[in-house]
């Protein structure tokens, strides 16, 4: 069988039979069974061949998916929509100055390796309010110091970030500085406790400001397996309101 550089298949050359021949099963067999060959190589069905080439689907879609088991499986939405991948795990809603730490854990099982915090509004209630962020495997009995820290990178001028601060106090990590009653945190900051060291990125926008800055954290932590608590810490105590929304995924 013949297949060019681009996966199109051309027919065998055949042999002309005029009355009077014989039909040689050797010369002409050999062209269908070719034929036979290319068709049943062309969609294998069994794995033994990967696919070389891009099906177009239109307004078609791909049925009876089996459950992704490996790194490189497809997935199906069932399982993008399992609870036991990624599930909501707590929020809080604070609109009361003084309070010193919001708890964002109403259940996190062992497993879950990677969390996204929502934060609909944070807003500080005095100037230099900071932010941290901080997990426990301990169900929050004892909170991690095993020398967390981060380094914040923000544009210049902007004042809801601590710019260009590291800090290592208590297993923390700086999320935000907040200016009183004008400026806090609003976006989607994602982090990996169980991955190598401590990652966090997301949006921050000032509550007065328009769009605001991208903000990244990065920290080099140990690993944290196991996190089964996670919370917002603030250094003042002082918080004029704070709403947020915490997902996990295993």
């Amino acid at each position: 069988m013949t297949y060019d550089a681009n996966g199109i298949y051309s027919l065998p050359v055949g042999y002309r039979v005029t009355v009077g021949d014989d039909v040689l099963p050797s010369q002409h067999n050999p062209p269908f069974e070719d034929v036979e060959a290319a068709l049943s190589l062309l969609l294998l069905r069994d794995g033994r061949a990967a696919m070389t080439g891009a099906l177009e689907m239109g307004a078609n879609k791909i049925t009876h998916v089996a459950d992704g088991t490996n790194p490189q499986d497809a997935v199906t939405f069932g399982q993008l929509s399992d609870p036991a991948i990624m599930r909501k795990l707590g929020e809080a809603s604070v609109t009361s100055v003084g309070a010193a730490v919001i708890d964002l854990t109403e259940y996190i099982a062992d497993g879950y390796r990677r969390f996204w915090l929502r934060v609909t509004d944070w807003l500080a209630a005095t100037d230099g309010a900071d932010a941290w962020l901080e997990v426990s495997t301990s169900s929050g009995a004892s909170w991690l110091d095993d020398g967390y820290q981060g380094t914040v990178i923000a544009a210049s001028g902007e004042d809801i970030i601590a710019s260009g601060s590291g800090v290592d106090i208590a297993g923390t990590v700086i999320v935000a500085r907040g200016v009183n009653n004008v400026s806090g945190l609003r976006g989607e900051l994602r982090f990996e406790p169980s991955g190598p060291g401590f990652s966090m990125e997301g949006i921050l926008r000032g509550g007065f400001q328009g769009a605001g800055e991208g903000m990244t954290v990065i920290g080099a932590a140990n690993q944290a397996t196991g996190v089964n608590a996670i919370r917002m810490r603030f250094s003042t105590g002082n918080v004029a309101s704070f709403v947020g929304e915490l997902y996990g995924a295993s």
